[in-house]
């Protein structure tokens, strides 16, 4: 099933974490728990015949200690803009049920709180990144100085930035969205 779908585009990621998101390097949380806020910009992409591009997706996960050791809760947002075929089609890719990545971190998710279609802001500026999903969460990430090369990559930086999630109330309103689908 992976081979139906192909998406071309940005990433981001930022969490609750003191520094680089220890997480990602099978490392505990900073905070003991991680809270997340994901997010994808879709330049080209498609799923079968549906044309996804320029549309964004983002997700909400909470993992109560190392996300590798735990069963997270999960909330998926999908960009308001799309139309019915575009958010089934985003919710195969992202839910994991169309094979690929998306279903290796899916196997990590416990509880799906919800699927929300919300207005999506994502934006790329150099090495600056910004999310924003509706009310729910927002976040600006920047790159630092890279030096180095990457194997095959030449000089270019690495592409995972993650800081802490900058929020009101200090958290994502995760019963927000419990229960809500599409």
């Amino acid at each position: 099933m992976a081979d139906q779908w192909k998406l071309d585009g940005q990433y981001m990621e930022a969490c609750n974490c003191k520094a680089a998101c220890p997480c990602i390097f099978l490392s505990e949380p900073t905070e003991g728990d991680c809270t997340a806020v994901v997010g994808w910009h879709i330049e080209k992409g498609n799923f079968g015949t549906v044309d996804l591009a320029d549309l964004n997706v983002a997700m909400a996960v909470y993992s109560p200690g190392r996300m590798h050791e735990t069963q997270w809760k999960a909330a998926l947002y999908l960009d308001a803009r799309a139309d019915e075929a575009q958010k089934n089609s985003l919710i195969q890719i992202f839910s994991g049920q169309a094979g690929g990545h998306p279903a290796r971190l899916g196997s990590h998710v416990g509880e799906v709180l919800g699927v929300v279609s919300a207005p999506i802001h994502y934006e790329q500026n150099g090495k600056r990144r910004s999310l924003k999903i509706g009310d729910v969460a927002a976040a600006d990430i920047e790159g630092g100085q890279w030096r180095g090369r990457r194997r095959g990559h030449g000089d270019q930086p690495p592409s995972l930035h993650c800081t802490r999630i900058p929020r009101r109330g200090g958290e994502i309103d995760f019963d927000a969205v419990q229960g809500q689908r599409l």
